[in-house]
């Protein structure tokens, strides 16, 4: 068994060392037997009601993505978040935080996924209304930024260049978990603190479905990413919420100052 991480670095490797044993054909049934009897191990042991995850981890709610699975982790070890599209927003965020700064997980993974539905369902989606479309809002920065870096209208090619379409996606899905990062560090003063004073390492990665392996996304993309981030949609909107935050918050002052008068 291997010893409990003690940061963030030791976190990832024992994620990647993990996955590697998962991607083994020639050994997975023992892999999935050893997963089989640590999650018995934390049934025998779960009226301690004791949990102390070394990861938090931000991942889509695609049913074909089971973090536990892919990194052979029982109960009680990783501390994982699930949404469509693996979006901040303020549910997901408090989640994380509660991880991190409650939970002490010295690793935060954010992770994307091979052919996102979610992604492809926002690439070129116009409806923004109801429970779905505010998901698919959350999503549209990054396809808007992937339409720079890769081309205008790439989901158009599935149909004429599949080839093209698929590196497309697959960047477009690395840019939204790059995006998310970003949105992450610029939203949460919790998160930013973590990371500033080394008790939180990052990391951005993609899960190939088909072959099982989890890798860090391309470094040129997180680049792109970072360079973007200061002018896309999300910031702006933003900044416009604070600005009228504090707009309200002046005609409150001025409106006490006249009631005093």
């Amino acid at each position: 068994m291997e010893e409990y991480p003690q940061n963030g670095d030791q976190a990832w490797q024992r994620l990647v060392r993990a996955n590697e044993r998962y991607l083994d054909e020639s050994s997975r049934g023992i892999y999935l037997a050893n997963l089989a009897n640590e999650i018995n191990t934390g049934v025998n042991r779960s009226h301690l009601m004791c949990q102390k995850p070394y990861a938090t981890i931000l991942t889509c709610s695609d049913s074909c993505v089971s973090p536990e699975i892919i990194f052979g982790e029982g109960l009680g070890m990783l501390f994982v978040v699930r949404v469509a599209g693996n979006v901040i927003e303020p549910t997901t965020l408090g989640t994380i935080e509660y991880g991190v700064h409650h939970l002490g997980t010295p690793l935060l993974v954010i992770m994307g996924h091979e052919k996102c539905g979610a992604v492809i369902a926002a690439a070129g989606a116009t409806d923004h209304t109801g429970g779905i479309g505010g998901l698919l809002a959350e999503i549209k920065p990054s396809i808007d930024h992937s339409c720079e870096v890769i081309g205008p209208d790439w989901w158009k090619s599935k149909d004429t260049n599949l080839e093209v379409y698929e590196k497309a996606l697959r960047e477009s899905i690395q840019l939204n978990a790059i995006l998310q990062e970003i949105e992450l560090l610029s939203t949460s003063e919790v998160i930013r603190n973590a990371v500033s004073t080394g008790k939180l390492k990052i990391v951005v990665a993609y899960y190939n479905v088909r072959s099982g392996k989890v890798e860090e996304v391309e470094q040129r993309l997180k680049e792109k990413g970072e360079h973007w981030h200061k002018e896309k949609p999300m910031a702006k909107k933003k900044k416009e919420k604070e600005e009228k935050k504090k707009g309200k918050k002046h005609q409150k002052q001025d409106k006490h100052e006249k009631d005093k008068h």
